[in-house]
């Protein structure tokens, strides 16, 4: 699978999402002036079409739908899930009482769901043999043997590989992004040192121009205040804060000076970490200058690994996970928001809008909801830029 997400594979794949961001642009051209834009669940709607495209040479049009019925179905499940996972009366209704309103709209959902996925499971497989040269989600997902039978996956489980790359990918990219764009419109010194690398390098007139299908990965994972902001931004909002878990295989390992039991389940605090003074400098602060002081860690051929501090403790940043378990798509995630921010930049100044109260108080309505959200949404305003720079 990780063809899928290797360079070549992106550089490939980076029109397509070049196209989806200037339908992105449009629907935002669209809003009435001085509406502020709610970035929050647009961009949920942005990577999911992503997602098809990319993934699966599907669009599922999600842009074009305010209301798409598979992606409404996929968050409901989600939060079903979340909630049945907290509150397990929830799930105690559902089997006693299987006609009652919210069982009956459970299992609704979850119907619609599955066929989701059974559709794209069947349009991939009706394409036959890919090519050698694919190395699309979809072509590797048909190339994976199954170990009991030596044959590609039935059904079952094709469906179900689907469906766990649709949901790990989109609600993680587009909150991720949602993130960075209230980071930038909350620091305009960063936005504004972001927006003149973008002049220097040409991209900013290209993409103003409708050239972004032509803007190529290299050039845009090439700029530097752009790479080091959207590093602070995993940094500082994980949306996965808690994450790696593992289980002790016998008595008396020592995990971390600690002697545990067998079958002892132990997790990595995420969001602990990249907010420990141990491990950072001023850790509540945004700041992505942080990252001009560290050179990067190889790690499994990825750019996107974990960073030395400038304390001198290795591999400390685990956003995307660490060891041969990490995050298979962290590069395309990375790469969607680079793309995503330059795009938005080029053609926006973006400031926090009023109902959002600024930064603090912002910040202070997040809460933990499987992926870190801000209750209310992330509100923004997108000022034209060609009306604030001459």
């Amino acid at each position: 699978m990780g063809k899928a997400f290797s360079t070549a594979a992106l550089k490939a794949l980076m029109p397509k999402l070049a196209r989806k961001s200037d339908q992105l642009i449009d629907i935002i051209k669209n809003i009435p002036p001085k509406q502020p834009v709610e970035f929050q669940r647009l961009m949920v709607r942005f990577v999911f079409d992503v997602v098809g495209v990319g993934g699966y040479g599907i669009d599922f049009k999600s842009l074009e739908n305010e209301q798409h019925p598979c992606l409404e179905a996929i968050q409901y499940c989600m939060h079903d899930a979340l909630a049945s996972t907290m509150n397990p009366f929830r799930r105690l209704v559902k089997w006693a009482f299987p006609m009652c309103k919210l069982a009956r709209e459970c299992n609704s959902m979850y119907s619609q769901m599955y066929s989701f996925y059974d559709m794209i499971a069947n349009e991939i497989r009706e394409r036959g043999e890919p090519a050698e040269d694919d190395l699309s989600m979809s072509a590797c997902l048909m190339r994976i043997k199954d170990p009991n039978v030596g044959g590609p996956l039935n059904d079952a489980l094709l469906s179900s590989e689907v469906g766990g790359f649709m949901i790990a990918a989109t609600d993680t990219t587009s909150h991720s992004i949602a993130w960075a764009l209230f980071a930038i419109a909350s620091h305009p010194k960063v936005q504004q040192k972001i927006v003149d690398e973008l002049k220097t390098s040409g991209l900013l007139h290209r993409i103003k121009e409708g050239a972004t299908d032509r803007v190529s990965y290299s050039e845009i994972m090439g700029l530097e205040w752009l790479g080091m902001a959207m590093k602070e931004v995993i940094r500082m909002f994980p949306v996965v804060p808690i994450g790696s878990m593992r289980i002790t295989a016998a008595d008396g390992m020592n995990v971390y000076g600690y002697r545990v039991p067998k079958g002892t389940v132990v997790s990595v605090n995420v969001h602990c970490l990249n907010y420990s003074p141990l491990l950072w400098d001023d850790p509540g602060t945004f700041n992505p200058e942080r990252w001009r002081k560290m050179a990067p860690t190889e790690q499994a051929g990825t750019e996107f690994a974990p960073q030395p501090s400038t304390k001198g403790n290795p591999r400390i940043l685990w956003a995307f996970s660490d060891g041969p378990r990490n995050c298979l798509g962290q590069r395309m995630a990375m790469m969607e928001m680079h793309l995503v921010v330059a795009v938005l930049l080029a053609h926006f100044e973006l400031r926090l809008a009023e109902r959002m109260g600024g930064w603090e108080e912002a910040l202070s309505r997040q809460y933990l909801a499987g992926v870190l959200c801000i209750d209310g949404g992330m509100w923004l305003d997108c000022i034209p830029r060609q009306t604030t720079e001459k």
